[in-house]
């Protein structure tokens, strides 16, 4: 990767770049637009480190540099096109002298951490990823919405599908930069069915392939766990519907459209699969969160 001298970018004295901003927020997640008219050094809007960034750059030539603890921090570019993630976003700069837009998503660490993610405190997305497209077109989309365009039910929709997306180009990103050290493959197959449960076809031997391995190899870490990926997947399933069935917004939905939502053929399968798993049926979760109890 190109490094330039850490000031050949620095703006002359006395500088100050035209930055506008724009941010909206679906629950946890929060969405902004960053513009710049003339250049200088863009920092983030907030320095907390309990969220994980990830900058979509839709125009414009930049550099960022990372000062995590180097002695001699490095610039490196990052162009029209290209995305960041910014795990630690106090130690990230991001400067041109030109024009540019970035849209940014925050997540929080607690996201990544459910699902035992771990990441460096910076990193590039791969220019190849084949999530990195959709997702910033998403990304960029929804950072346009306004909170009178939005009710509650979307708005947590919104915070669900988003999450999902940027958890999925996190991990392809952290697939494509290295191979999973053993230690890491459960957390990172975690995480994918964290992600992927609600669809259909979503298999054992998919998550294998993903993560660049052999389905034995994988079922042979699971096992070291006591569990298997397929029960994984229908647990992480019926948990979803679990919450679907006790949360208000989603009482005009049925049974059958609930277990089809997380990833079920329907209710039935919904139904048989809680009770492997020790849950109470549908309509008596839903009864308990009083809720009228809607049949498959």
């Amino acid at each position: 990767m190109n490094t330039l001298a850490p000031n050949s970018l620095t703006p002359p004295a006395g500088h100050r770049s035209r930055v506008s901003r724009t941010s909206v927020r679906f629950g946890s997640m929060q969405i902004s637009k960053s513009a710049v008219a003339q250049g200088g050094v863009l920092l983030p809007a907030q320095t907390r480190t309990d969220s994980v960034r990830v900058h979509f750059v839709e125009e414009g030539d930049l550099h960022y540099r990372d000062h995590g603890g180097q002695a001699r921090s490095s610039i490196s570019p990052i162009r029209s096109g290209d995305a960041l993630i910014a795990a630690d976003p106090a130690v990230v700069e991001l400067m041109s002298r030109g024009r540019y837009l970035i849209t940014s998503i925050a997540i929080p660490q607690s996201v990544l951490s459910d699902v035992g993610m771990q990441l460096p405190a910076v990193q590039r997305v791969p220019d190849g990823a084949a999530l990195l497209e959709p997702v910033a077109a998403f990304v960029s989309r929804a950072a346009l919405v306004a909170d009178v365009d939005t009710t509650g039910f979307s708005r947590y929709y919104f915070e669900r599908l988003l999450q999902e997306m940027v958890l999925s180009l996190l991990i392809e990103t952290a697939g494509a930069n290295r191979v999973p050290r053993p230690t890491e493959t459960y957390s990172l197959a975690m995480a994918l069915i964290a992600t992927q449960h609600p669809d259909p076809s979503l298999t054992a031997q998919r998550i294998a392939r993903e993560l660049r391995m052999s389905l034995r190899q994988l079922e042979r870490v699971f096992r070291e766990r006591a569990t298997t990926i397929t029960r994984e997947i229908r647990r992480a399933r019926v948990a979803e519907a679990v919450a679907m069935l006790r949360d208000e917004s989603y009482r005009a939905l049925t049974v059958d459209e609930i277990g089809r939502y997380v990833g079920f053929s329907g209710g039935s399968s919904l139904a048989r699969a809680m009770a492997n798993d020790g849950e109470a049926s549908p309509a008596q979760i839903r009864s308990s969160a009083g809720q009228n109890p809607a049949l498959p």
